[in-house]
């Protein structure tokens, strides 16, 4: 059967997270970079908030995204990321720190492109 649009919706990357959220709350969601996180969906309010916390990983970590319409035409994202080092973390901290940043920033310039295409 050939994709139409009863039975067939691309997906970008945050209709992924939302469709993730929906199916399989609760449940391990993304798997990010060579950091090697996994995340968990944690809070959902679709087309508002999306507040993920890693499940495993290097270094404890939460993200939230958030949205906000502009105007008609445009919608205003805020990427938030926060975490506490604990044991070894903490003296890797600030490598992992600009590791996360180095991730974070590449990530939203190849979202920004796909979303612009």
């Amino acid at each position: 059967m050939p994709p139409v649009a009863a039975n067939h919706v691309p997906l970008t990357p945050v209709s992924f997270l939302e469709h993730a959220a929906l199916t399989w709350p609760g449940k391990i969601a993304v798997h990010h970079g060579r950091l090697a996180y996994t995340y968990e969906v944690v809070d959902f309010a679709p087309g508002e908030r999306l507040v993920m916390r890693t499940a495993q990983g290097p270094f404890p970590m939460e993200t939230t995204y958030e949205w906000h319409a502009v105007d008609g035409a445009r919608t205003l994202m805020r990427l938030r990321n926060r975490g506490e080092p604990s044991g070894f973390g903490r003296i890797a901290a600030p490598a992992l720190a600009a590791a996360v940043r180095r991730n974070t920033t590449k990530d939203l310039a190849r979202l920004k492109e796909l979303l612009e295409r």
